[in-house]
């Protein structure tokens, strides 16, 4: 790889005076790859090398938490996009720029990186096997976290009525109360979930029965937001008490994967693959 010789000093001006060189072409000290690890006392940040491209880490967009970083290697410059975890506001670019930067390609240790600072720390993107690293390095310690490359298609629900698996719960009485069997332990009922999805609401129902349901929901929501992340599409209807909810995900042409959070004893709460019954 074709290497300028020119080294880029980041930190301040005392460290631009006494330990920028311009003359030195090999690759400086670094951090361990340890999580958090501490920068040596002689150093508040460390020099490096400019080199002209980083070809482990392509343009595109990667995900880092909720935020996504849009890296345009052609002009330099990287783009920090909060869309709220909403694929639907991210596939009608209605998200919001948290922060814009102009990045550097150089040489970390014996990876080539993308660099950038922010909030007073450098940030370096680079490849490691199969995974996309971010290292912040501060003043005195460095964190990294692992980010992905958003994915070209995600999978996505299909539209209609799904069933479960038989499921069994501890009865409750009245007041919610379990019900001693007097042997020790309580008496316990089998129930099934269906789930019903369209484009704009989705309803979980319960039954006793795998063949049919009432059409009181025992959770339901419009307008669900179909949440992005790094393990695909998520959909969550919330319970009354929004601290719980049911979590729609793993997505088939057939199946649904289903979570209904745990609330109290006799709430149905349950997780399972769900298969589609009919079509909407």
């Amino acid at each position: 790889m074709k290497m300028n010789k020119l080294v880029i000093c980041l930190g301040f001006l005392p460290l631009l005076l006494a330990g920028c060189s311009t003359s030195s072409g090999g690759t400086p000290s670094s951090l361990s790859d340890q999580s958090i690890t501490p920068i040596a006392e002689s150093s508040s940040k460390q020099p490096y090398i400019i080199i002209d491209d980083v070809p482990e880490v392509s343009s595109g967009k990667y995900i880092v938490g909720r935020v996504v970083y849009d890296i345009d290697k052609t002009n330099k410059k990287l783009t920090a996009i909060d869309y709220d975890s909403d694929y639907d506001k991210y596939i009608a670019n209605q998200g919001t720029t948290v922060f814009e930067k102009t990045i550097q390609f150089v040489k970390y240790d014996d990876y080539n990186a993308i660099f950038f600072q922010h909030e007073g720390k450098d940030k370096l993107i680079y490849k490691n096997g199969g995974y996309y690293n971010m290292l912040s390095i501060a003043d005195d310690y460095s964190s990294q976290e692992t980010i992905h490359l958003f994915p070209s298609s995600f999978d996505l629900p299909k539209y209609g009525e799904y069933v479960s698996d038989k499921f069994t719960q501890d009865k409750v009485d009245g007041e919610g109360k379990r019900i001693p069997t007097g042997e020790g332990g309580y008496e316990k009922e089998d129930f099934y979930l269906f789930l019903k999805i369209s484009e704009t609401k989705a309803e979980l129902f319960v039954s006793d029965n795998p063949n049919s349901h009432d059409e009181t929901p025992l959770h339901a929501v419009n307008n669900y937001k179909r949440q992005y992340s790094t393990g695909g599409i998520i959909i969550k209807i919330p319970h009354a008490d929004a601290n719980y909810s049911v979590s729609l995900s793993r997505f088939t042409e057939t199946t649904i994967h289903v979570t209904n959070s745990y609330e109290k004893h006799g709430d149905y709460s349950a997780s399972g693959t769900f298969t589609i019954i009919s079509n909407d």
